[in-house]
């Protein structure tokens, strides 16, 4: 059994200066923070990487657990988000538990864009076809902080 002291914690983002303030913030040496230059039209817009072909720097099935908190919401669009579920299906491994939000339609209509990315509740399923949904809730308004979050386990 792991304890606190066996976690190992990688935080991967666009900004600059959000990984500098990371690493400014001495988690320790378990904890590491790396920028991937992916093109972001809000975020990143000098990014040197197409977000649709995002690869994730890390071995196939090296992670116990992935969290992608409101990473969905700002990729623009359907064939951005599977190349980011492919990559994340990579490096988790079998029995990996993956953690995400979405905005969802219905009730948001769907729309792309990196402020706010809108799926079709279909699509999702799609998406996260090779995993085993352990917990759904929310999404159900329009509200910009009523995300569907979607816990689920890798097949």
């Amino acid at each position: 059994r792991k304890t606190q002291k066996d976690v190992d914690y990688v935080g991967v983002d666009v900004g600059r200066e959000r990984i500098k303030i990371c690493r400014r913030l001495g988690f320790g040496e378990r904890f590491r923070f790396k920028r991937v230059d992916v093109k972001s039209h809000s975020y990143n817009p000098m990014g040197r990487v197409k977000p649709e072909e995002f690869t994730l720097y890390f071995a196939n099935e090296s992670f116990d657990s992935v969290v992608c908190h409101s990473l969905f919401t700002h990729l623009d669009t359907e064939q951005v988000a599977s190349r980011y579920i492919y990559e994340i299906k990579r490096v988790l491994r079998h029995g990996g538990l993956l953690w995400t939000t979405w905005f969802k339609s219905p009730p948001n209509e769907v729309c792309g864009g990196t402020v706010r990315t809108v799926y079709n509740i279909s699509f999702i399923h799609e998406a996260l076809a090779d995993f085993e949904p352990i917990y759904m809730s929310g999404g159900d308004s329009i509200d910009d902080n009523d995300q569907l979050e979607i816990a689920c386990v890798r097949r």
